[in-house]
């Protein structure tokens, strides 16, 4: 079973305030968030987001027992990640964040 989320990425180099004060990152997120399986590789989807100029995704395989996101910026969806141990069977945790210009 692959498992998938959509969800916040923490990213150091936006900050956190905008212009008057108000925190500007705080948007919607892409939903229908998808994972799957195919000859060594992840292939992630979601739904787009009006005016995001590109996605921040984060995977990792599940029950690591020292849990690692790798991390990565598509321009859009499909995108796929080559993972030599990736193979049916195994489960995976997947954030994508959708990234604006401002």
């Amino acid at each position: 079973m692959l498992l998938a989320s959509a969800g916040y990425l923490y990213d150091k180099s936006i900050p956190d305030k905008g212009k008057h004060g108000a925190s500007s990152s705080l948007r919607s997120v892409p939903t229908e968030v998808a994972v799957g399986v195919s000859n060594r590789r992840l292939i992630v989807t979601w739904g787009e987001m009006l005016g995001a100029t590109s996605y921040k995704i984060a995977a990792r395989p599940k029950n690591q027992l020292v849990p690692k996101w790798y991390e990565y910026t598509a321009p859009s969806s499909p995108y796929t990640i080559e993972d030599r141990w990736a193979m049916s069977g195994m489960e995976y945790e997947v954030r994508v964040a959708a990234v604006y210009a401002d």
